[in-house]
């Protein structure tokens, strides 16, 4: 909300890294002039790559691991979690995100969840992991966000973002909206192709299991 943005905007001014944060939006806001971004609501999220620092090893791929269309029908449901390793909030929101991590895999949902951190200044990669306890790919988003920013990230931290099955952008929202994040992540799990048996039940459970299935 107006409070929330208005004092993260007085931290940037008060504190040294606000000097460092204006300089590389510059490049941001240019680039979203261009080619009309950050992203809406009912976009296509484009392919892209980013470094995996913790939790994973190699490059991240969008369409390889969440592109059903692209990896043989593997369809996911993706949650981008983008935030910078010395704002207050999102420490304090990042053990939260885990518990949801945790709920979600406990009930085998289609669902990635990635953080894409930048400016390790207050913890590296891999001391957040340690210390918040994150055990989904943590994505190494330096020196200025990373790809995933340039194409969602509108000048404030945290922000998050929900695409479907499709690669739809279904949610894209700055700050941590839990119950509205949440909801949307529902929505779009409620349409992943998941009939593991072909009986049209869209369920990853095989209900059939003595009968053929082709």
């Amino acid at each position: 909300n107006w409070i929330i943005y208005q004092k993260q905007l007085n931290y940037y001014i008060s504190n040294k890294d606000f000097i460092m944060i204006k300089k590389s939006f510059i490049p941001f806001f240019i680039f979203t002039t261009v080619f009309a971004l950050p992203l809406q609501e009912g976009d296509t999220c484009p392919n892209f790559t980013v470094p995996i620092c913790e939790n994973g090893e190699g490059e991240f791929d969008l369409y390889a691991i969440c592109n059903g269309d692209e990896n043989g029908g593997n369809y996911m449901v993706t949650w981008i979690n983008m935030f910078t390793s010395w704002w207050p909030s999102c420490q304090t929101e990042a053990p939260v995100t885990e518990t949801i991590h945790q709920d979600y895999q406990d009930v085998n949902a289609p669902l990635v969840i990635i953080a894409n951190g930048w400016d390790w200044s207050s913890y590296s990669c891999e001391g957040w992991a340690s210390t918040f306890g994150i055990t989904y790919p943590m994505l190494d988003g330096d020196p200025n966000g990373g790809p995933a920013w340039d194409l969602f990230g509108e000048g404030y931290i945290p922000h998050n973002v929900v695409l479907d099955h499709n690669m739809e952008v279904v949610y894209t929202e700055i700050g941590f909206d839990q119950n509205a994040l949440l909801a949307a992540i529902d929505a779009a799990l409620e349409n992943v192709p998941m009939d593991l048996d072909g009986d049209g039940l869209n369920d990853p459970v095989d209900n059939c299991p003595d009968v053929y299935n082709p």
